[in-house]
């Protein structure tokens, strides 16, 4: 289930909180809707509201992150890898590299052997680090096929 938080005292009196806005928050649960597989994105002078299930895979570039789409089409998010990787869904996103996290439904192949690597379903060819082989495989046995 997803966390949000509510303001409990009005946007005005935010210059009173003095740094400390914790203590005028209130934790509620939300449930899973289906809104879920949104993500809201920025870019440029604004934001675009993504579908997951279209994202196909990320890569890092410093302090940018190209998004890559069933479509073809690329977004370049000023914003790191692991910012968009806590706002993705963790059943459905997986973290292969430092510079590369892949939607799971798009995984064509995968060979785990001294050059770990995996190929997507539009061809692409991937790196697996080494620190991350173990938990892949171990994301890659607990999937069911359906």
């Amino acid at each position: 289930m997803q966390q949000t938080y509510t303001y409990t005292k009005p946007p005005y009196s935010w210059y009173l909180l003095k740094g400390k806005p914790d203590r005028h928050l209130k934790k509620s649960i939300v449930p899973p809707t289906s809104l879920g597989s949104l993500v809201l994105l920025p870019y440029g002078r604004g934001m675009r509201l993504v579908r997951t299930e279209q994202i196909i895979h990320i890569k890092a570039s410093s302090n940018y992150s190209h998004i890559y789409f069933e479509d073809g089409t690329c977004l370049v998010v000023s914003k790191v890898l692991s910012w968009i990787e806590q706002r993705l869904p963790q059943s459905t996103f997986l973290r292969v590299h430092r510079t590369h996290l892949i939607n799971i439904q798009h995984l064509h192949s995968i060979t785990l052997s001294n050059d770990s690597e995996l190929v997507l379903r539009t061809g692409e060819v991937l790196p697996v680090a080494k620190r991350k082989k173990q938990g892949v495989k171990e994301v890659l046995k607990s999937i069911t096929i359906q």
